[in-house]
This record gives structure tokens, C-alpha cells and sequence, in this order.
């Protein structure tokens, strides 16, 4: 081989080198970069869940008090429609009398 050859096999080692060492580098950040998002992620995770749990009482007691007024509300609705029947039967006594008062009056009127 003559030294102009060497030099050309040196010339594009080196070209290779280089190209691979970009590479290997450009992998070793993305994986440095999904490495730190995971990290992330798990602390942040971990955040929520304790977050959560904190907040577990508070959903049971919410709970509770929604069933309570659930049950008061049932039973004010009962009561309602009781006075409902009490007030329209009232109300058809009334249409009644008011019915017979206008006759009276028309009769009058006469």
C-alpha cells in the first residue's frame, strides 16, 4: 500500500469515528432526557397518589353528608305532597264557594 492510501484510511476512520461518536452521543441524551422525564413522572405520581389519599376521608365524609341530605330531602318531598293535597282539596272548597258567590252576586245583579 502506498503512504496516500494509508492516509485515505486514516482520513475516513476518523470520518466514521466521528459520525459514530455524534451518534452514540445523540442516543446518550435522548436516553439521559427519557430517563430524567421518567423520574419525573414518578415523583409526580407519587404527588397525586398522596394527594389522593389525603383526600379519601374527605370523599367518605362528603358522601355521608350527601346520603343525609338525600334522606331529609326525601322527606321533606313527602311532606310536600301532602300539603299539595291539603292545598288543592282547599283550593277545590274555595273554587267552589267563589263559584257560588258569583252566582249569588249575578243573581243580585238581576
Amino acid at each position: 500500500m502506498t503512504p496516500t492510501s494509508y492516509l485515505e484510511l486514516i482520513t475516513t476512520f476518523k470520518t466514521i469515528l466521528k459520525e459514530k461518536r455524534e451518534e452514540v452521543m445523540g442516543l446518550k441524551n435522548r436516553y439521559e432526557n427519557g430517563y430524567s422525564c421518567l423520574i419525573s413522572t414518578e415523583a409526580n405520581v407519587s404527588k397525586m397518589r398522596q394527594e389522593l389519599e389525603d383526600l379519601q376521608p374527605k370523599l367518605i365524609e362528603a358522601s355521608v353528608e350527601t346520603e343525609k341530605k338525600e334522606k331529609i330531602v326525601e322527606g321533606e318531598a313527602v311532606e310536600a305532597e301532602k300539603i299539595r293535597v291539603v292545598v288543592a282539596a282547599d283550593e277545590a272548597v274555595a273554587s267552589k264557594a267563589a263559584g257560588e258567590a258569583n252566582a249569588i252576586k249575578e243573581d243580585c245583579e238581576k
